[in-house]
Formats: structure tokens, sequence, C-alpha cells
């Protein structure tokens, strides 16, 4: 077993003795489990059958998590009077350290791009651009002349980015050497991720 991010060999197996839960639904796939932390990089990891991260696949490009409602969650926060969504306090956190107009901005695994709209909300001038691997998203996707969706293959995006988010989204990908190479080819020289 190597690292996915460093690809060092020198994994240390945890057992974890809680409830491993579905993204889609919240629903308990596993009571307990293993997961990997990388010597090197310190990073964790899922420790997972091939045949687990091809179901995981299958149900992040399905057209039942694309009619799903799993960014529509609420909570309550300070300073803000009714419970606002994730999308929302992101945006308003991102935005805070943002200097500038004319952004373009690239939000991988953008779901329905309930991100990126509350970047249009705020921001002047914006270049808004969703990659998502599951297609059937294109049909709740904003429409917009200043959005472009993208999906399936991130290769096939083209241009560079001043931001680029990965909200809710890093933890689902199998090669991160291989994204990590594609952000670099996205990022502009004085980009932030």
């Amino acid at each position: 077993m190597t690292c996915p991010v460093c690809s060092s060999s020198g994994i240390e197996l945890i057992d974890v003795s809680h409830p491993f839960f579905r993204h889609l639904d919240f629903a308990t796939v596993r009571k307990s489990g293993r997961i990997g932390r990388c010597g090197t990089c310190m990073v964790l990891f899922n420790n997972v059958s091939d045949d687990t991260v091809a179901e995981i696949g299958q149900m992040f490009t399905g057209s039942a998590y694309a009619s799903s409602d799993v960014g529509a969650h609420t909570l309550t926060a300070d300073g803000y009077e009714r419970p606002v969504t994730r999308s929302f306090l992101q945006a308003e956190l991102v935005c805070s350290l943002l200097d500038g107009e004319d952004l373009s901005i690239l939000d991988i695994g953008c779901f329905n791009g309930a991100l990126l709209v509350e970047f249009d909300r705020r921001l002047k001038s914006v270049d808004l651009h969703g990659f998502d691997v599951n297609d059937h998203l294109r049909a709740t996707f904003p429409v917009k002349d200043n959005f472009r969706f993208w999906s399936s293959n991130i290769e096939s995006i083209d241009g560079q980015f001043d931001v680029i988010c990965m909200s809710h989204s890093i933890m689902y990908v199998q090669n991160i050497h291989r994204l990590m190479t594609q952000i670099r080819r996205l990022m502009k020289p004085d980009s932030v991720l």
C-alpha cells in the first residue's frame, strides 16, 4: 500500500471504531473500519477495497445523486439571524480574502453550482466555472452568461483561474497526484487554491 498523495510506502493502518457513512444520504455503510496514515506527509485516507472505490464512483456519477439535496443543509452561525447554507458561509469566508474584480473561479466538485451562485452575489465581473464528475448536474447548474459547467474529465477544462475551490470533494478523489497536476495547469501564477 502506498500513500495516495506522496506515494510513500510508510503507511500506518489505524482501526476506527466509529461508523462510516455515505455522503448521499448519511446512511451508515460500515460500523467500523480502517484508515491509513502516511508517515511522510501525514495524510489520512480510507483503506477500502477496489470494489468499494468503484461503488463510491458509481454513486457520485448517478442520477440519484444529482437529484438529491445534499448541498441544501442549513446551520445556525454566530452573526446571522437565520440559518444559512454551507455555500453561503464558504463564500463569505473566501470573498473576505479576495481583492479585486474580474476574477475567474473554478469550483471542482461543484454539485449544482450553489457556491458559485454565492460568489456571483458578492463579486463584480466574475467568471464562474463548475466541474463535477456527474454530468446529470448540468440540468441544475445555473444558466447565466458568466457560468460554465464542465463534466466527466478534468483534463477537458480550458483556461486558468484566479481561485480554485474544492468544497466537500477532495476526500473522494482517488488519484490526488493526477488531480494536483491538473490543478497546477489550471492555476494562474498568483492564484489561490
